[in-house]
């Protein structure tokens, strides 16, 4: 125990063991005789000793802070590349056992092995890879580049709203996109996707977009909106586009011209006897050529005649650019079609055999040939114009300009000069491949 004492006289600090126990006459004689009162000097001297103690443990956590800073933005650029490139993120089993930890673990494995400090916080037990931090980064990126679209927006002072379905296998979900100009350039932004599982009928969808606008605050006017001919949203009176119109006048409705462009086409499939007969056969080429056996001896065969591997694809009644691949397909790979049904004729007893024949029938007829290579012409070129207006920077005026010269490009094919170089490409398929034609 210490006894200070306080001469009075002097003000000053003494030290009573210290007086009783050593005396006078020592070198350091502060507490014993002079007494101490210094203090503004001892607080100053206490702190920079604290500072100096201090300052070794705030640059090590400041080191810390910012190795910590660049791991979180690597995980970041992580989390951007895989969104980028449609990736999914996580996989059935994530543990260091497994030998596939899903796109996400398995980056930060590749970039730990060239980056040390990066692989020394991955390597610890909290390296900040859990599915819920992943979950927040995901949503923190998302909610980040939605601001800006939000920013951007507001800087334009008007938008277009675009929407359709999006099923999913749990829910109904309706997903909305806008248009806007920059700078005098046209963007097409995805915002996210609206739960309308509850409800689809006009007023509800009509309601959860206008919700929606306002949860993003989004609070420029909409003068255009773009959606399917559906009923429920293209509807004058009761529709999506009438709700929409409501609430901003000057929204005017746009049906989605590649998918009018689909819809004539399809009519047109639906009325023609002889397109039907086409569209029938590839669907049934597809689903013939589907078998994995069908498909394994078909590829050999496209081998051994030197083509180029080409596969048929599923036909659909929205995006017709498959039948176009569909009829392409077929052409380059008609000899190599002929001999697997061929083969399969001679070799086959099962039911595939009476199919195979139909096949081989149909496709052998000079009238399927003609209206083959002459949808694949007329296809090709209504491909062009679904192309391109489905772009992000597609206008009204390139999309007039547009038609203008698919129509004229129609018109000019009804000439006797296009026409005879389309048939005169007819007389030649069949010739090579040993089709006898019955052509006046």
């Amino acid at each position: 125990m210490v006894f200070l004492g306080l001469n009075t006289v002097f003000k000053r600090i003494l030290c009573f063991a210290i007086h009783v126990v050593f005396g006078t006459g020592r070198s350091e004689d502060t507490f014993v005789s002079k007494g101490f009162r210094n203090w503004k000097k001892e607080k100053w001297v206490s702190y920079t000793q604290n500072l100096e103690s201090g300052s070794v443990h705030t640059q090590m956590a400041s080191e810390k802070i910012l190795k910590n800073r660049a791991y979180i933005k690597n995980l970041i650029d992580i989390v951007l590349y895989l969104g980028w490139q449609g990736l999914a993120f996580r996989a059935h089993n994530e543990e260091k056992t497994s030998s596939n930890q899903g796109n996400f673990k398995e980056a930060c494995v590749l970039l730990s092995k060239c980056n040390e400090e990066f692989s020394i916080i991955f390597n610890e037990k909290t390296n900040y890879t859990s599915w819920s931090i992943k979950n927040d980064l995901i949503n923190i990126s998302a909610q980040m580049i939605k601001n800006t679209i939000v920013n951007e927006l507001t800087e334009s002072g008007f938008c277009n709203v675009m929407c359709d379905e999006a099923r999913c296998f749990r829910q109904e979900q309706m997903s909305i996109c806008v248009r806007y100009t920059k700078n005098l350039n046209v963007y097409e932004r995805f915002l996210g996707f609206i739960d309308v599982s509850e409800n689809q009928n006009a007023d509800a969808l009509a309601t959860a977009m206008v919700n929606f606008f306002e949860i993003i605050n989004i609070n420029v006017p909409i003068i255009a909106q773009a959606y399917d001919g559906a009923n429920v949203m293209s509807g004058k009176f009761n529709g999506v586009q009438q709700k929409i119109k409501s609430k901003y006048p000057y929204a005017v409705y746009t049906h989605c011209m590649a998918h009018r462009i689909n819809l004539i086409v399809l009519d047109m499939y639906k009325l023609v006897k002889d397109t039907r007969i086409v569209f029938n056969c590839l669907k049934t080429l597809y689903v013939y050529f589907s078998h994995l056996a069908n498909d394994a001896k078909f590829t050999e065969i496209q081998v051994k005649l030197g083509i180029k591997k080409t596969s048929l694809t599923r036909l659909s009644d929205t995006r017709w650019n498959c039948r176009v691949r569909n009829c392409v397909a077929v052409k380059l790979n008609f000899k190599a079609i002929v001999i697997l049904l061929i083969d399969e004729i001679n070799s086959s007893t099962n039911k595939d055999v009476v199919q195979a024949m139909g096949i081989m029938t149909l496709i052998n007829k000079p009238s399927f040939i003609a209206n083959l290579l002459i949808l694949e012409e007329i296809l090709q070129i209504i491909n062009i114009l679904s192309t391109q207006l489905q772009k992000k920077d597609a206008t009204l005026g390139s999309a007039v300009t547009l038609i203008e010269g698919i129509i004229k490009t129609f018109v000019s094919l009804r000439t006797e000069v296009e026409f005879h170089n389309i048939w005169e490409k007819i007389i030649n398929f069949t010739k090579i491949n040993n089709i006898i034609t019955d052509f006046p």
